[in-house]
């Protein structure tokens, strides 16, 4: 089995919640090419002369310097990319319609367990919206510091039993949320 750049091998498992699988479980193997897509992904964002920077860090818990941290992103990202890779595998399987085997496969990984189909969505958004932003800190086109993108939750609120025919529209800026009136977002 191929070893993550910034995490071993156990780990990984335990952060995946995959440690109790034997081996050859096909979320093993899945988990496999996790590890060589992130490592890709790694090295077509960040080139070989960054990727190796980072990989040459020493961690340290808790971090303390600059690169100490640039690591526990580097891994954190890493980690995430791996639970994505799994979380869309899964997903594909359950279309392709090996019902019993993913059933119980699915099962077999509690990371997964039980996550209806809007769940699942919402984790695989957050997901790649956290390997952007922290690609983008390790490639240096983010700044640290910087608040992520605003963006609006909008509240239909005869589908979502507040009351009929209004709208709601809540305004998300790094890690607050405002209400904002419909008209005015509309207007931004």
């Amino acid at each position: 089995m191929s070893e993550p750049i910034f995490t071993d091998l156990a780990t990984t498992k335990q952060k995946q919640r995959v440690t109790n699988l034997d081996a050859g479980h096909a979320v093993l193997d899945q988990l496999d090419f996790a590890i060589e897509t992130a490592r890709v992904e790694f090295y077509t964002r960040l080139g070989l002369a960054k990727l190796n920077a980072l990989s040459s860090i020493i961690p340290v818990e808790p971090p303390q310097t600059e690169d100490e941290y640039r690591y526990l992103i580097a891994s954190t990202c890493e980690q995430n990319m791996l639970r994505l890779t799994l979380l869309r595998w899964l997903t594909v399987l359950s279309k392709e319609g090996n019902a019993s085997r993913i059933y119980q496969e699915w099962n077999d990984v509690s990371a997964f367990r039980e996550m209806s189909s809007r769940e699942k969505e919402i984790e695989l958004s957050r997901l790649q919206s956290d390997i952007d932003r922290a690609l983008g800190i390790l490639d240096e086109t983010i700044e640290i510091g910087t608040p992520r993108a605003g963006r609006a939750l909008v509240i239909n609120a005869s589908t979502d039993g507040v009351g009929e025919n209004s709208l709601e529209c809540w305004q998300v800026l790094g890690n607050s949320l405002s209400y904002c009136s419909w008209d005015n977002w509309i207007q931004k």
